[in-house]
Order: C-alpha cells, then sequence, then structure tokens
C-alpha cells in the first residue's frame, strides 16, 4: 500500500505522526513535531480535508532540508 493509504487509515494522532516521521524521514518525531501533527490533524474536519492535510505533510517533509541532507 502507499504511504498516504497507511496514514489514511489511522486515526490518532501520535501513531500517525510516528508512521509518518519514521517512513520518511527514518526517525520518530519530536514532542512538538507529533504536536503540530496533532493540531493539523484536529483541525480538519471532512475526509478530504483530513487527505489533503496528510498529503501536505508528507510534501512538507519530502521537501525539508533534512530529507534532502540525509537521504
Amino acid at each position: 500500500s502507499t504511504l498516504l493509504a497507511r496514514l489514511s487509515e489511522i486515526s490518532d494522532a501520535v501513531p500517525l505522526a510516528d508512521e509518518l516521521y519514521l517512513s520518511v524521514l527514518s526517525r520518530r518525531p519530536i514532542a512538538d513535531e507529533s504536536a503540530e501533527v496533532r493540531c493539523l490533524m484536529e483541525s480538519t474536519k471532512t475526509p478530504v480535508e483530513r487527505r489533503n492535510a496528510l498529503i501536505g505533510l508528507v510534501w512538507g517533509l519530502l521537501l525539508s532540508s533534512e530529507f534532502r541532507l540525509n537521504h
């Protein structure tokens, strides 16, 4: 399955952040990063908003300097 499909199946923000960061950056998120994911997920009201937020998170990590320099 794709990363987006796996993330879409996770309802709790902490495991979602763990899966996201482990999949993209090969590390667990720090507390601030988990909190950001939680806040973003809590702000979504519809499945379309949630999907768009997940897409934004994935792209944000893929475009990060950490990803570019370490992977």
